[in-house]
């Protein structure tokens, strides 16, 4: 098992519907958890990682603020994907929220929807999506 959606691993970000110059999506890979992905105000907010390979995911861990209703699709193309689950995150008040999840799917790609916020604005510091080829 290893990281499968960081930047060093090859993973990208291919789609973000939102992006804060200051703050921007790619920082969701980089596994530095100083700096992170805010999001520009109204939800739903949407970001597409292509994994650095297919492959088999089972675990998936997300370090946010402010994020209250979150789902996570799979796809294994661009045009397709499947729920995987829809969660509500406890209020944390601003501070980080830690979420670590057992998952077992096959993807190419991972699609993260903050469909909901406690606040105007949430933030991403990292996803990590641990799988095996």
């Amino acid at each position: 098992m290893s990281e499968v959606a960081s930047a060093s691993s090859g993973a990208k970000v291919v789609l973000a519907t939102c992006c804060d110059d200051k703050h921007p999506f790619f920082n969701v890979l980089d596994n530095d958890e100083g700096t992170f992905m805010s999001t520009t105000g109204m939800y739903p907010h949407e970001l597409v990682v292509q994994l650095a390979k297919p492959c088999a995911v089972s675990k998936i861990k997300m370090m946010t603020t402010n994020v209250r209703r979150l789902v996570l699709e799979r796809g294994d193309s661009l045009d397709r994907f499947e729920k995987v689950f829809d969660i509500e995150l406890p209020d944390r008040a601003g501070r980080q929220q830690s979420e670590t999840h057992q998952v077992n799917f096959n993807a190419a790609f991972v699609k993260f929807t903050i469909a909901s916020g406690w606040d105007q604005f949430a933030t991403v510091h990292r996803l990590n999506v641990t799988g095996d080829a």
